[in-house]
Protein backbone atom coordinates (compact mmCIF):
# COMPACT_ATOMS: atom_id res chain seq x y z
CA UNK A 1 0.00 0.00 0.00
CA UNK A 2 1.43 3.38 -0.99
CA UNK A 3 2.04 6.04 1.53
CA UNK A 4 -0.17 9.20 1.71
CA UNK A 5 2.83 11.27 0.56
CA UNK A 6 3.45 8.80 -2.40
CA UNK A 7 0.01 9.14 -3.70
CA UNK A 8 0.15 12.69 -2.74
CA UNK A 9 3.33 12.84 -4.78
CA UNK A 10 2.00 10.79 -7.87
CA UNK A 11 -1.42 12.95 -8.07
CA UNK A 12 1.01 16.24 -8.22
CA UNK A 13 3.08 14.53 -10.94
CA UNK A 14 0.82 13.34 -13.08
CA UNK A 15 -1.21 16.04 -13.18
CA UNK A 16 1.28 18.76 -13.44
CA UNK A 17 2.54 17.14 -16.67
CA UNK A 18 -0.59 16.28 -18.07
CA UNK A 19 -1.29 20.44 -18.17
CA UNK A 20 2.25 21.41 -19.34
CA UNK A 21 1.47 18.82 -21.95
CA UNK A 22 -1.95 20.09 -23.00
CA UNK A 23 -3.25 16.64 -21.99
CA UNK A 24 -5.51 18.75 -19.60
CA UNK A 25 -5.89 22.00 -21.72
CA UNK A 26 -6.25 25.62 -21.42
CA UNK A 27 -9.43 26.58 -19.98
CA UNK A 28 -10.40 22.42 -19.24
CA UNK A 29 -12.67 21.63 -16.16
CA UNK A 30 -10.85 19.20 -14.52
CA UNK A 31 -12.75 16.08 -13.77
CA UNK A 32 -12.25 15.14 -10.72
CA UNK A 33 -13.93 11.77 -10.49
CA UNK A 34 -12.46 10.62 -13.45
CA UNK A 35 -8.68 11.45 -11.92
CA UNK A 36 -9.69 9.57 -8.39
CA UNK A 37 -10.88 6.85 -10.49
CA UNK A 38 -7.83 6.38 -12.97
CA UNK A 39 -5.37 7.00 -10.59
CA UNK A 40 -7.34 5.35 -7.29
CA UNK A 41 -6.92 8.22 -5.01
CA UNK A 42 -9.26 9.66 -2.39
CA UNK A 43 -10.52 13.00 -3.13
CA UNK A 44 -8.63 14.28 -0.02
CA UNK A 45 -5.34 13.25 -1.66
CA UNK A 46 -6.60 14.75 -4.96
CA UNK A 47 -7.83 18.22 -3.46
CA UNK A 48 -4.43 18.23 -1.43
CA UNK A 49 -2.53 18.15 -4.97
CA UNK A 50 -4.52 20.24 -6.58
CA UNK A 51 -3.90 22.83 -3.93
CA UNK A 52 -0.03 22.42 -4.94
CA UNK A 53 -1.02 23.18 -8.56
CA UNK A 54 -3.08 25.84 -7.77
CA UNK A 55 -0.08 27.32 -5.57
CA UNK A 56 1.73 27.17 -8.91
CA UNK A 57 -1.06 29.48 -10.51
CA UNK A 58 -1.91 26.10 -13.19
CA UNK A 59 -5.24 25.87 -12.05
CA UNK A 60 -8.06 28.08 -10.29
CA UNK A 61 -11.30 26.42 -8.64
CA UNK A 62 -14.35 28.44 -8.50
CA UNK A 63 -17.63 27.66 -6.21
CA UNK A 64 -20.36 25.65 -8.78
CA UNK A 65 -17.51 26.10 -11.61
CA UNK A 66 -15.45 23.32 -11.32
CA UNK A 67 -11.37 23.64 -11.41
CA UNK A 68 -10.30 25.11 -14.27
CA UNK A 69 -6.72 25.02 -16.36
CA UNK A 70 -5.28 28.22 -16.51
CA UNK A 71 -3.16 29.35 -19.37
CA UNK A 72 0.57 29.10 -19.75
CA UNK A 73 1.00 32.96 -18.84
CA UNK A 74 -0.24 32.68 -15.51
CA UNK A 75 2.13 29.46 -14.69
CA UNK A 76 5.17 29.84 -12.13
CA UNK A 77 7.75 28.76 -14.90
CA UNK A 78 10.41 29.39 -12.17
CA UNK A 79 9.19 27.12 -10.00
CA UNK A 80 11.54 24.00 -9.79
CA UNK A 81 8.60 21.14 -10.37
CA UNK A 82 7.49 23.25 -13.22
CA UNK A 83 10.89 23.28 -14.74
CA UNK A 84 10.71 19.07 -14.43
CA UNK A 85 7.84 18.61 -15.73
CA UNK A 86 7.96 20.79 -19.13
CA UNK A 87 11.82 19.11 -19.56
CA UNK A 88 9.82 15.95 -19.85
CA UNK A 89 7.20 17.34 -21.88
CA UNK A 90 6.56 18.79 -25.33
CA UNK A 91 8.08 22.40 -24.36
CA UNK A 92 11.26 20.89 -23.42
CA UNK A 93 13.02 22.49 -26.52
CA UNK A 94 11.13 25.84 -25.70
CA UNK A 95 11.85 25.98 -21.98
CA UNK A 96 15.15 24.87 -23.10
CA UNK A 97 15.81 27.72 -24.77
CA UNK A 98 14.51 29.93 -22.71
CA UNK A 99 16.13 29.18 -19.57
CA UNK A 100 19.71 29.16 -21.83
CA UNK A 101 19.28 33.12 -22.31
CA UNK A 102 18.49 33.24 -18.70
CA UNK A 103 21.82 31.33 -17.91
CA UNK A 104 23.38 34.34 -20.55
CA UNK A 105 22.38 36.81 -17.98
CA UNK A 106 23.20 35.13 -14.72
CA UNK A 107 26.10 33.06 -14.43
CA UNK A 108 28.46 35.78 -16.02
CA UNK A 109 27.24 37.69 -13.18
CA UNK A 110 27.83 34.98 -10.10
CA UNK A 111 31.41 34.06 -11.72
CA UNK A 112 32.12 37.85 -10.96
CA UNK A 113 30.71 38.47 -8.26
CA UNK A 114 32.21 34.96 -6.84
CA UNK A 115 35.60 36.07 -8.07
CA UNK A 116 37.20 36.94 -4.58
CA UNK A 117 34.61 35.19 -2.19
CA UNK A 118 35.03 31.67 -2.48
CA UNK A 119 36.79 29.89 0.41
CA UNK A 120 39.21 27.46 0.15
CA UNK A 121 36.56 24.47 0.04
CA UNK A 122 34.47 25.84 -2.58
CA UNK A 123 37.16 26.02 -4.73
CA UNK A 124 38.23 22.57 -3.78
CA UNK A 125 34.72 21.34 -4.81
CA UNK A 126 35.23 23.15 -8.33
CA UNK A 127 38.57 21.12 -8.93
CA UNK A 128 36.99 18.16 -7.94
CA UNK A 129 33.72 18.85 -10.36
CA UNK A 130 36.16 19.19 -12.89
CA UNK A 131 38.33 16.35 -12.40
CA UNK A 132 35.12 14.16 -12.66
CA UNK A 133 33.83 16.09 -15.70
CA UNK A 134 37.20 14.95 -17.27
CA UNK A 135 37.08 11.37 -15.92
CA UNK A 136 33.67 10.70 -16.89
CA UNK A 137 33.74 11.96 -20.32
CA UNK A 138 36.91 9.45 -20.94
CA UNK A 139 34.35 6.88 -19.91
CA UNK A 140 31.00 8.51 -21.67
CA UNK A 141 29.70 8.30 -18.49
CA UNK A 142 26.59 10.63 -18.99
CA UNK A 143 25.19 10.88 -15.52
CA UNK A 144 28.26 11.70 -13.51
CA UNK A 145 29.10 13.66 -15.89
CA UNK A 146 26.09 16.26 -15.67
CA UNK A 147 25.75 15.81 -11.97
CA UNK A 148 29.47 17.26 -11.78
CA UNK A 149 28.97 20.22 -14.08
CA UNK A 150 25.69 20.55 -11.93
CA UNK A 151 27.77 20.80 -8.64
CA UNK A 152 30.46 23.31 -10.69
CA UNK A 153 27.86 25.75 -11.67
CA UNK A 154 25.58 25.90 -8.22
CA UNK A 155 28.73 26.09 -5.95
CA UNK A 156 29.69 29.73 -8.36
CA UNK A 157 26.08 30.60 -7.95
CA UNK A 158 25.33 29.71 -4.87
CA UNK A 159 28.58 31.04 -3.55
CA UNK A 160 28.47 34.95 -5.10
CA UNK A 161 27.23 36.38 -1.93
CA UNK A 162 24.26 37.46 -3.88
CA UNK A 163 20.89 36.15 -2.39
CA UNK A 164 18.97 37.52 -5.43
CA UNK A 165 21.18 36.21 -7.74
CA UNK A 166 21.06 32.62 -5.63
CA UNK A 167 17.62 32.45 -5.91
CA UNK A 168 17.94 32.42 -9.44
CA UNK A 169 20.40 30.04 -9.14
CA UNK A 170 17.77 27.63 -7.93
CA UNK A 171 16.43 27.62 -11.07
CA UNK A 172 19.54 27.19 -12.93
CA UNK A 173 20.27 24.27 -11.14
CA UNK A 174 16.79 22.91 -11.69
CA UNK A 175 17.44 23.14 -15.68
CA UNK A 176 20.87 21.60 -14.75
CA UNK A 177 19.49 18.58 -12.90
CA UNK A 178 16.53 18.56 -15.54
CA UNK A 179 18.99 17.22 -18.14
CA UNK A 180 19.40 13.69 -16.56
CA UNK A 181 16.03 12.82 -17.94
CA UNK A 182 16.24 14.10 -21.53
CA UNK A 183 17.47 11.68 -24.44
CA UNK A 184 20.16 13.96 -26.04
CA UNK A 185 23.69 12.83 -25.73
CA UNK A 186 25.49 15.12 -22.92
CA UNK A 187 29.02 14.26 -24.47
CA UNK A 188 29.91 15.40 -27.63
CA UNK A 189 32.96 16.73 -29.64
CA UNK A 190 32.23 20.27 -28.03
CA UNK A 191 32.85 18.66 -24.91
CA UNK A 192 36.39 19.22 -24.59
CA UNK A 193 36.39 22.84 -25.51
CA UNK A 194 34.07 23.35 -22.82
CA UNK A 195 35.79 21.12 -20.29
CA UNK A 196 38.85 23.64 -20.89
CA UNK A 197 36.58 26.45 -20.06
CA UNK A 198 35.28 25.07 -17.04
CA UNK A 199 39.15 24.90 -16.07
CA UNK A 200 39.49 28.18 -16.96
CA UNK A 201 36.82 29.84 -15.22
CA UNK A 202 38.14 27.66 -12.09
CA UNK A 203 42.16 29.16 -12.79
CA UNK A 204 40.32 32.31 -12.69
CA UNK A 205 38.52 31.91 -9.65
CA UNK A 206 41.68 30.53 -8.39
CA UNK A 207 43.35 33.77 -9.42
CA UNK A 208 40.67 36.21 -7.43
CA UNK A 209 41.38 34.39 -4.36
CA UNK A 210 45.03 34.89 -4.07
CA UNK A 211 44.47 38.63 -4.13
CA UNK A 212 43.96 39.48 -7.73
CA UNK A 213 40.04 39.82 -7.62
CA UNK A 214 39.82 43.10 -9.84
CA UNK A 215 41.65 41.19 -13.53
CA UNK A 216 39.79 37.76 -12.60
CA UNK A 217 36.85 39.39 -11.99
CA UNK A 218 36.32 40.08 -15.63
CA UNK A 219 37.81 37.09 -16.48
CA UNK A 220 35.83 34.51 -14.74
CA UNK A 221 32.69 36.48 -16.18
CA UNK A 222 33.89 36.24 -19.53
CA UNK A 223 34.71 32.68 -19.39
CA UNK A 224 30.57 31.95 -17.57
CA UNK A 225 29.53 34.08 -20.77
CA UNK A 226 31.58 31.47 -23.10
CA UNK A 227 30.61 28.44 -21.42
CA UNK A 228 26.95 29.43 -21.96
CA UNK A 229 27.37 30.28 -25.22
CA UNK A 230 29.45 27.08 -26.06
CA UNK A 231 26.20 25.17 -24.37
CA UNK A 232 23.52 26.86 -26.54
CA UNK A 233 25.79 25.81 -29.61
CA UNK A 234 26.09 22.26 -28.61
CA UNK A 235 22.43 21.96 -27.74
CA UNK A 236 21.32 23.42 -31.47
CA UNK A 237 20.75 27.05 -30.74
CA UNK A 238 22.92 30.24 -32.18
CA UNK A 239 24.53 31.57 -29.48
Amino acid sequence: MQRRGDLHTRVVNKLGAAIVDGHLAEGEIIDLDKIEEELDVSRSVTREALRVLSSLGMIVARHKVGTRVLPRAEWNLLDTQVIAWRSEGKESDLQLHDLLQLRSGIEPLAARLAAGRLDAAALQTLRESCDEMEAAARTVDRRTFLRADEVFHSTILFGCGNELVARFGQVVVAALEARQHESRTAITELTPPSLLLHRKLLQALERAGSGKAGRAAAQAERIARELVDLASVELGFDA
